[in-house]
């Protein structure tokens, strides 16, 4: 596979992120019944939706539920991470300013001798070959190895069905709380230690084998203990990548939610499920803000 075919999907299978911390058994992330839904209320009043997405999944999944039926069909508009599902960005060019450096490195030279027969064992499961990555930042390596290894297909992920549906119905907007430019930046701008750290987290992954099925089902059931007991011993416990791929970008979007909620219209905010975990869950930080953010699923 090459290195274009292998980034194929970054815009639509970025990394479910987790966090580090010990997974807390509250009434907040336990679930059964379907994947996390909340309302936000202020003073009483239904302002909107909270939802935790998962941006890739195995054909045939079933998650949707009555109780997301009637919140989706209620809301005014459609809140998603980025809004370019329909070709509007141009990725290529954006990947080849972004994630190509030349002169840089095989990948495996950027490791330490004894992490460097792991992340070789992660090109050759994916089938993917290290030497048509030379000249890629370690950040898109990791972004291609980690789809390259996954069973679940982009195409059947939640955001980018739920895009698709919003664009089917008369006078409903969608709105991006960032946009894929902004959201590839993210990755770019990580210092070279962090890239290295999720390098060596996707392939060490890779090599333990993950539990990708449990995740899912943690997930569909709205498992947020279990999710976050998956999660939080990986590569995300990283200080810095939890910083820049979680509770940074948790913080910038919450008085762009704000503006959202008081404008009037009733948003359906569909982020990946990761930003409900840790203590800067966005439900958590929307609470502080002075809404009354309730579990509904």
């Amino acid at each position: 596979m090459s290195f274009r075919a292998a980034l194929s999907a970054l815009l639509a299978a970025l990394l479910l992120a987790g966090c580090g911390g010990a997974a807390r058994e509250d009434e907040r992330l336990s679930g059964s019944d379907g994947p996390a839904l909340w309302e936000i209320r202020k003073d009483g009043a239904l302002e909107g939706w909270l939802f935790g997405t998962i941006h890739a999944l195995p054909d045939g999944t079933s998650w949707r539920t009555d109780r997301f039926d009637a919140a989706f069909d209620a809301s005014d508009l459609l809140v998603l991470e980025i809004t370019e599902y329909d070709g509007s960005f141009d990725r290529d060019e954006a990947l080849q300013r972004l994630a190509i450096t030349r002169g840089m490195p095989l990948p495996s030279q950027r490791l330490d001798k004894e992490d460097r027969p792991t992340l070789r064992s992660a090109f050759a499961e994916a089938g993917l070959d290290e030497r048509e990555f030379r000249d890629v930042e370690s950040w898109a390596i990791a972004l291609s190895l980690s789809s390259a290894l996954s069973r679940a297909d982009p195409a059947n992920g939640i955001d980018r069905k739920l895009y698709g549906e919003a664009r089917n119905r008369k006078n409903y907007p969608v709105v991006a709380l960032e946009g894929a430019e902004r959201q590839l930046g993210i990755f770019d701008r990580l210092p070279k230690s962090a890239q290295l750290a999720l390098l060596e987290g996707v392939a060490a992954e890779a090599e333990a084998e993950s539990d990708e099925d449990g995740r899912v089902e943690h997930w569909r059931t709205g498992d947020l203990v279990k999710l976050e007991g998956e999660i939080s011993s990986g590569y995300m416990a990283q200080p810095l990548l939890l910083a820049a791929l979680l509770n940074d970008r948790n913080l910038d979007w919450v008085p762009r939610i704000a503006t959202l909620l008081e404008a009037g219209p009733k948003p359906f905010i569909a982020v990946g499920a990761g930003h409900m975990l840790g203590d800067k869950a966005l439900d958590r930080l929307l609470a502080e803000a002075g809404y009354e953010v309730v579990r509904i699923q």
